[in-house]
């Protein structure tokens, strides 16, 4: 992604709904910040709105906040902001820097889930504003437990982003599974059926690439704080696992597998047994991976996926396993197996 340039009647819209937004900041910044001047707000925009200009291609869409305190001044140790002092702080797991209202970065901290309540908590302890940056262009500012502005610096017109439902943090992945199988695998969304009465799965294609094609996109679209690349080959030679990682490094590795038969062929549950041995296998010689899940869809008979010994269930959806045929995971690991409902499921209990 390149350098972003404003045309000259583009950079004076920026500059006007700098000005008309600083206003209305500083309404609500007075009642908490009285030292607060209207000048000190404008110039605050125009240098946030310059430096996402300058910078976005390199920050992509990560998000963090700033959290301006406009009663503190830099210090001997504080140093401009820049895409390498954010980058450095995520590096470290930390989401938020403190700043001046001149935005130089006087410490950096963490925050464990960013989310509105979270952020206007932050923006409650502070003597100025928290700004929560998303989409590495999208700014929420929040004035004393309050959101109270949106600015886009690259689409002045912009309005904030559409609220997703299903958005979860990268570490939380384990429930985005569980979006994802009841939001576009139980209802068929993901066209896995090659004969949906008689429980025979899609053969014209592999199997699996059905599910983990369709999974890969949930995730890519729905985990924040993380990136997810497919097929990468670290739990398995066969190019069916999914990689989540964290900013900073840090990840998690699903492997995909499914359970039933395709017009040429069957897997019984004995290909899970092998399964919980690869993961268990590969988290005792990766230390450094924080966690890996074993996601099994099955479409065998109701009767079959009952049998199931787990760990925890929804009732005819899925089982949570943590050992298999007396192979136990590490406490990193675990695994999933939904079962693909079906006309003929006659045992089906809706959730």
């Amino acid at each position: 992604m390149g350098r972003f340039i404003y045309s000259p009647a583009t950079l004076k819209r920026v500059n006007k709904v700098c000005k008309d937004k600083a206003f209305n900041v500083f309404q609500k910044l007075i009642h908490h910040v009285p030292s607060a001047k209207i000048n000190e707000v404008e110039d605050f925009l125009l240098s946030f709105s310059n430096f996402i200009r300058d910078n976005q291609h390199e920050l992509g869409a990560i998000q963090y906040v700033l959290a301006i305190d406009f009663t503190k001044s830099g210090n001997g140790s504080s140093e401009p902001i820049s895409p390498k002092v954010i980058l450095d702080a995520i590096k470290e797991e930390d989401n938020v820097l403190n700043c001046t209202k001149s935005l130089e970065v006087l410490s950096t901290e963490e925050i464990d889930s960013l989310n509105m309540f979270s952020i206007a908590k932050k923006s409650s302890e502070i003597n100025g504003i928290a700004v929560f940056v998303e989409n590495g262009v999208d700014a929420s500012i929040y004035i004393n437990g309050v959101p109270t502005e949106h600015i886009n610096p690259l689409h002045p017109k912009a309005g904030p982003p559409e609220n997703n439902k299903f958005k979860r943090n990268g570490r939380d992945y384990e429930l985005a599974l569980i979006d994802f199988y009841k939001v576009e695998v139980r209802p068929s969304r993901t066209d896995h059926w090659h004969d949906k009465a008689n429980r025979v799965l899609v053969g014209n294609r592999k199997t699996e690439d059905v599910f983990q094609q369709a999974l890969y996109q949930w995730l890519n679209q729905n985990l924040s704080y993380c990136t997810v690349t497919q097929k990468v080959r670290k739990l398995s030679t066969d190019e069916t696992d999914i990689e989540i990682m964290e900013h900073g490094g840090k990840n998690h590795l699903l492997e995909i597998k499914w359970l039933g038969k395709n017009p040429s062929t069957e897997y019984k549950y004995d290909k899970v047994e092998a399964a919980i041995h690869q993961v268990k296998n590969y988290l005792e010689q990766n230390p450094e991976t924080l966690s890996a899940a074993l996601v099994v869809y099955d479409g065998r008979k109701q009767e079959e996926f009952d049998l199931i010994e787990c760990d925890d269930q929804e009732t005819n959806n899925w089982k949570l396993i943590r050992e298999s045929n007396g192979v136990k995971l590490p406490e990193k690991g675990a695994g999933y197996i939904f079962f693909l409902l079906s006309e003929t499921a006659s045992k089906r209990v809706s959730a």
